[in-house]
């Protein structure tokens, strides 16, 4: 969907041969949209996904594992009456060693 996003003003959603929802992405992102899919990358070096798991299922208690494999976590957010901006996580800052 991303790439609709900057590339399109609008789209068709096609069943069987049939056209069945023309619309712009935001209107078929409205009307269809379920949640949102979270993807987290870990660092190589802290790569505990134990740890970020149980943050996400705190926060989101319907959110599922949907993938979990190298460096990536993805997750479904069912509901969308939380929104992520009101999830606050303390970050660090990354010390590099060229820094």
């Amino acid at each position: 969907m991303e790439e609709c996003d900057a590339l399109c003003t609008r789209l068709v959603i096609m069943v069987n041969g049939q056209f069945v929802c023309p619309g712009s992405p935001q209107h078929l992102k409205d009307k269809f949209g379920n949640g949102y899919t979270l993807t987290v990358r870990l660092s190589a070096e802290n790569g505990d996904s134990a740890i970020v798991k149980n943050f996400i299922t705190e926060k989101f208690p319907d959110s599922q594992v949907f993938g979990d494999h190298q460096d990536y976590l993805h997750f479904r957010i069912p509901n969308t009456s939380v929104s992520l901006s009101s999830v606050s996580v303390p970050w660090r800052r990354r010390v590099r060693p060229w820094e």
